[in-house]
């Protein structure tokens, strides 16, 4: 081995291992309406303690196809879904809200436009 090549293996630095699991970024969560017909639709990653009755955080376009699903699908056939601006309003059959004289719920992005 000539003195130049073990040279320039010295300089090298030493192959570097895979990062660990734990240190990867988070893939995203996918989610279904209930009826099992529309989605996955994509969110920011959850937490492990999530369940269905926590919120997900989608992006605007995400919230509009969901909204648009939920018009045509049996998961939301009490729900009506309407954009005011950037705030999306969700209401149920007023007959059958369980807080009567709420209009519904407002759903409105945060500091990173996701909602």
């Amino acid at each position: 081995m000539s003195s130049a090549s073990a040279t320039s293996r010295s300089q090298q630095s030493p192959p570097t291992s895979p990062p660990a699991l734990d240190t990867a970024p988070p893939l995203p969560a996918l989610f279904t309406l209930d009826d099992g017909e529309h989605g996955p639709y994509e969110a920011l990653p959850v937490l492990r303690g999530w369940s269905p009755w926590n919120t997900i955080n989608v992006t605007r376009a995400m919230a509009e196809q969901i909204a648009a699903d939920l018009a045509v699908s049996d998961a939301g056939r009490h729900l009506t879904c309407h954009w005011l601006h950037d705030t999306l309003l969700i209401s149920s059959n007023s007959r059958l809200r369980t807080e009567p004289g709420r209009p519904g719920h407002l759903i409105r992005p945060d500091a990173d436009g996701t909602t």
